[in-house]
């Protein structure tokens, strides 16, 4: 995950049409109640790259009838959003991290609601996980997979205005399988395709130039580059493969700037 994240469209930002006040307060993340989702991206059998979502079941629940991340507010003894988001994902759609080999990659911003705080947890597994989920009846309906395609900057979305509450709201939809996505999972959704168009936009950079050839019994010492990422982490997974995966990306390794995310 790179240290300077995409905004999300202005579009899906939702506003109050009948009142001057923000709907979305600068400090509503922070006086909110905690909690996490999973954006789980894989692979479908024909290879492109989609994200698991689902439908929340009609009635009895936050947030019912729409699509969303698995997730949920944070438990007292959650270490982390991570633990937060991928232990609501299990009790929501019986995701099995070992079985579909998940592995976090990095967090987007927080996003707020007026009510909640969100802290959002992006992974990724090389195999297919909706096949094995199943949906827990009590809180959703149906598990989708939608393809990123949906929400890169270039995919359509919707205005719609309806009644909230009592407040008046227009915001920005993506239209995915019938349903109609908003509020803040289309706002990760939105950050999440900017960020994906963004990488597969960027044009390679100059390589840097080669380290000198230390003379036989000579060690050099330099800074790591990017590009030995890949080897750190395969020397680190057979030396100790836990200190391994807590390790952030080998960007963050090689840049002074501060980290964006938790």
């Amino acid at each position: 995950m790179p240290r300077e994240l995409p905004t999300a469209p202005a579009i899906l930002t939702p506003i109050q049409l009948d009142s001057p006040e923000a709907l979305f307060p600068a400090e509503a993340h922070r006086r909110g109640r905690a909690a996490a989702v999973l954006i789980l991206l894989f692979p479908d059998d024909e290879g492109q790259a989609c994200v698991l979502l689902t439908a929340r079941a009609a009635h009895g629940i936050q947030h019912a009838g729409e699509v969303s991340f698995p997730g949920g507010a944070a438990d007292a003894d959650d270490a982390d959003p991570i633990v937060t988001a991928l232990r609501e994902a299990a009790e929501e759609v019986g995701l099995d991290p070992a079985a579909c080999g998940l592995r976090v990659t990095g967090a987007l911003e927080v996003f707020a609601l007026t009510v909640s705080g969100f802290r959002i947890t992006p992974g990724r597994g090389p195999r297919r996980p909706a096949a094995e989920c199943r949906p827990a009846a009590a809180e959703v309906a149906r598990i989708i997979e939608a393809p990123v395609q949906a929400f890169l900057p270039d995919a359509p979305v919707e205005l719609e205005e309806r009644a909230i509450r009592e407040r008046l709201i227009r915001y920005g939809a993506y239209p995915v399988e019938g349903e109609r996505v908003w509020g803040a999972t289309a706002r990760m959704l939105g950050q999440l395709g900017a960020l994906l168009a963004a990488g597969r936009g960027a044009e390679p950079s100059a390589a840097p130039a080669p380290a000198p050839t230390p003379e036989p019994g000579e060690s050099t010492i330099r800074p790591a580059r990017s590009e030995d990422g890949p080897a750190i982490h395969a020397f680190l997974e057979t030396l100790a493969p836990e200190l391994a995966h807590a390790l952030p990306p080998a960007s963050s390794c090689t840049s002074p700037k501060r980290r964006v995310g938790s």
